[in-house]
């Protein structure tokens, strides 16, 4: 099956909301049964994405701070 980077993202919002049942941009709809399953999908997806030459977007926040001024 052929996903786009925006199945992908809607994978990772659903696990950053710790949720379980996900709406793909095709209008598919699937409730996973554990938080296990929702990441293997998510694997699952990426895969194919870099299997298919696209490399869905990553983003990272990096936080420093240091006590006192």
């Amino acid at each position: 099956m052929s996903y786009t980077a925006d199945d992908y993202t809607a994978l990772q919002n659903l696990i950053k909301a710790g949720q379980r049942r996900v709406r793909f941009s095709d209008g598919r709809e699937v409730e996973y049964g554990s938080m296990k399953e929702l990441m293997a999908a998510a694997s699952e997806v990426y895969n194919d994405l870099l299997s298919q030459g696209q490399t869905p977007t990553v983003r990272q926040i990096r936080v420093y701070s240091r006590k006192g001024f």
